[in-house]
């Protein structure tokens, strides 16, 4: 009925690019739908519906993975700069930002480590500036692929989060297990970018 009514729309996507748990036949929603499962989160248009979005109950679901003080904040992200194809959910990683234009551009640690609770595939967005391609012309029709990553923080690693995602560009890295990054690096400039550590 809901893919009749076009409210779930089926396609095809490059191996590649298939998302872990993903319903891809609308039976496997109404199996779901029979034990008692239900939304943990509002699903937009175009997202990519994944098992992981439903459970039994949504108030119990939002906290899961979640210590004292701290709270679900989700960040939508590049593929590139989420280190698309090996972010898990359990994943925990080191957040860079970088900032500014030209030579007064430089990227820094934001956070030396958090918990990712859950990676989902956003909807595909058209590019809204004009960039560079490889052959170097200019192109904003390209699609960029986003993914929300879900992350446990506390207020103040939150604050963070959303000052640097508004003032530049997120990455997340990949963390050793019992390791983080070092805060006590300096950033990165245009002018120490070549030079030897």
């Amino acid at each position: 009925e809901f893919v009749a009514d076009n409210v779930i729309i089926l396609r095809n996507v490059l191996q590649r690019e298939k998302t872990p748990g993903v319903v891809s036949d609308a039976s496997q929603l109404a199996a779901m739908a029979d034990q008692g499962l239900v939304t943990l989160a509002p699903i937009t248009a175009g997202q990519v519906i994944q098992r992981g979005l439903f459970g039994k109950s949504a108030g119990a679901a939002s906290d899961l993975g979640l210590g004292p003080k701290q709270m679900r904040m989700a960040v939508q992200l590049a593929d590139p700069n989420r280190s698309a194809g090996f972010l898990i959910g359990g994943s925990h990683v080191a957040v860079f930002v970088t900032v500014g234009t030209g030579a007064a551009q430089r990227t820094g640690l934001v956070l030396d480590d958090v918990t990712v609770l859950s990676v989902g595939a956003a909807p595909v967005q058209a590019a809204d500036d004009a960039q560079q391609t490889a052959g170097g012309t200019a192109t904003s029709e390209d699609a960029v692929p986003t993914t929300i990553v879900s992350v446990a923080v506390n207020q103040d690693q939150a604050q963070k989060l959303i000052l640097a995602q508004k003032a530049g560009d997120l990455y997340f890295a990949i963390l050793r297990p019992n390791e983080k990054g070092d805060p006590n690096l300096p950033a990165t400039t245009v002018d120490n970018l070549l030079k030897a550590p």
